[in-house]
């Protein structure tokens, strides 16, 4: 089954393909916020970028954060636009 991007129209074989499609510009839609760096708008283009900042710049928030908190699946309260996201990632 063809996933279609509703922004452009362009279609791809997986939704993975649609994903990767979502994230450079024009339409750079999957980008996640750091939730401590909120006052500069520190964004990232992937979940993993976002973790690796937030374990070499707060590794005092941390404490007590569940591992799975920086999840594909529970990212969704990070990205600047979760309505993209939840839909891509269902």
């Amino acid at each position: 089954m063809l996933e279609t991007c509703w922004l452009c129209n362009k279609s791809y074989n997986s939704k993975r393909e649609l994903k990767n499609h979502m994230i450079p510009a024009p339409h750079g839609r999957l980008v996640v916020i750091c939730p401590w760096c909120y006052h500069e708008e520190r964004t990232f283009k992937r979940v993993i970028d976002l973790k690796n900042h937030c374990k070499r710049h707060h590794s005092d928030h941390l404490n007590g954060v569940p591992e799975e908190f920086f999840s594909e699946n529970n990212a969704f309260w990070l990205f600047l636009y979760p309505q993209d996201y939840k839909r891509l990632i269902r």
